[in-house]
């Protein structure tokens, strides 16, 4: 049978011998390497979603950008349709083919008690 060192003897027991120790590093060298691990991966997710999220905005500013360039241009183009509809050369032709015409005498203001000169 063979012989297990440390339930025979306390004083032999590798634990205590060793004092946490496995191979060539620490137990506490261990849980310091691995809280600097998870440290480094909670900061390189944040840096990860902060890139998303830039990019992200980035993308709704140029979508943004290309729709008021063409509200802009819708707008001007709209400006001058209404500019040149409200000439008044073009008034009066519109206003001949609905069949109106500019009254050949100067209108005259109605009283409702004239008064008498």
């Amino acid at each position: 049978m063979r012989k297990v060192p440390h339930l025979l003897d306390p004083a032999e027991d590798p634990l205590k011998k060793n004092k946490g120790k496995t191979g060539w590093i620490s137990i506490r060298k261990i849980d310091e390497y691995l809280r600097f691990v998870l440290f480094l991966a909670v900061v390189a997710i944040i840096y990860i979603w902060n890139a998303h999220h830039a990019d992200n905005k980035i993308r709704e500013r140029d979508k943004l950008k290309a729709e008021v360039k063409t509200l802009k241009a819708e707008y001007y183009m709209r400006k001058a349709d209404l500019s040149a509809n409200t000439r008044y050369t073009n008034m009066i032709a519109n206003l001949d083919s609905m069949g109106l015409y500019r009254p050949q005498k100067a209108p005259f203001k109605l009283l409702k008690n004239p008064v008498k000169r």
